[in-house]
């Protein structure tokens, strides 16, 4: 199986790079951060340009989507907001141009209002499910939330 991963290179990212290879999928990844050597293939993309990463989804057959800005409060919310939203949405263009068959999208708890919430989060259940309310508290648990509905 072929696997595009974007954010290959990140917190998550690099361990699903590594498990992937060792199962014997062909993995490429694709981040800004470079990947450490002889993990996978690695290119060197932002996934706001659409274009560079149509070319790394041609003949892919799944895409795992991993790649953003994780930490809000270290950029500019609308850097965060902007550059998540899209990344997402070039990702998905991608996949349809290139006839991906299958994308994982790796959203956050942080759409629930942890772990970066700035007010008190009262839950209405436990345990959480995909039915919860959601409750983005930042511009990246806003962006995750909204890239579920892409």
């Amino acid at each position: 199986m072929k696997v595009l991963v974007t954010g290959g290179s990140g917190l998550a990212g690099l361990p699903i790079v590594r498990h992937l290879v060792d199962i014997g999928c062909e993995v490429i990844s694709v981040d800004k951060k470079p990947l450490p050597k002889d993990v996978t293939e690695h290119r060197i993309i932002n996934c706001e340009n659409g274009r560079d990463l149509l070319d790394a989804a041609k003949g892919m057959d799944v895409i795992i989507h991993l790649a953003a800005i994780p930490r809000p409060g270290n950029h500019d919310p609308r850097t965060v907001f902007r550059t998540n939203i899209m990344s997402t949405f070039n990702v998905f263009e991608a996949a349809v141009t290139a006839g991906v068959g299958r994308i994982i999208y790796i959203s956050s708890v942080s759409v629930l209002g942890v772990p970066f919430f700035y007010n008190p989060i009262q839950f209405k259940y436990f345990p959480i499910d995909e039915d919860h309310p959601n409750c983005p508290q930042d511009s990246y648990a806003l962006s995750k939330m909204l890239g579920e509905e892409i």
